[in-house]
């Protein structure tokens, strides 16, 4: 089973163009593996916060996704809702704590 990649680079690194990242991600793909490329506007030869939380999104999902449910079981409520809002799935409506205590 092929392990999904995800590919960072800065569009203003200019020690590695990023048309160079762009060429790893296609080659990857070219060899069957599943390829994210993930690039950032202002971002030099270094790191982000923006591509920090992508990195840290990619791989909570792949934690949870390899775990398969008893992954899941071990999530609190909150870090359940997190990863939800990560994935892009609107939790406005999800029940909070509070919601759910008499006052």
């Amino acid at each position: 089973r092929q392990q999904p990649v995800l590919c960072c680079h800065g569009e203003a690194d200019q020690m590695v163009p990023t048309a160079a990242g762009q060429r790893m991600s296609d080659a990857l793909r070219r060899k069957g593996l599943p390829t994210q490329l993930r690039t950032y506007p202002g971002m030099g030869h270094s790191s982000s916060p923006e591509e920090a939380a992508d990195v840290s999104r990619f791989v909570r999902t792949r934690l949870v996704a390899e775990g398969g449910e008893e992954a899941l079981g071990r999530l609190s409520a909150r870090e359940l809702k997190g990863l939800l809002r990560d994935l892009g799935v609107d939790t406005s409506t999800c029940y909070e704590k509070s919601d759910l205590l008499d006052r």
